[in-house]
């Protein structure tokens, strides 16, 4: 546990949340892929109809997750310049 009153742990805490910020962020954009490929036309007639509506929902959900975690990450760096 991290002492409150310790301002390098402090610090430490506010890193680990920009890195865990940063990693969420990289996963969504590799799921971000996967949706666009099933919403993409190389696929099987029969899934023509439903996969492309299914990866837009999929990206639609992503781009707002990926919105909002970069609006987290500015808040961050800017109420906690020193880190």
């Amino acid at each position: 546990m991290n002492d409150m009153n310790d301002p390098s742990s402090n610090d430490s805490d506010n890193q680990t949340i920009l890195d865990r910020i940063d990693e969420i962020q990289t996963t969504l954009s590799h799921i971000y892929a996967v949706a666009d490929l099933l919403s993409s036309s190389l696929l099987d007639p029969l899934e023509k109809d439903t996969l492309p509506l299914l990866g837009n929902l999929i990206k639609k959900f992503l781009y707002d997750s990926c919105t909002t975690l970069t609006q987290i990450h500015k808040e961050i760096c800017r109420n906690y310049p020193d880190i």
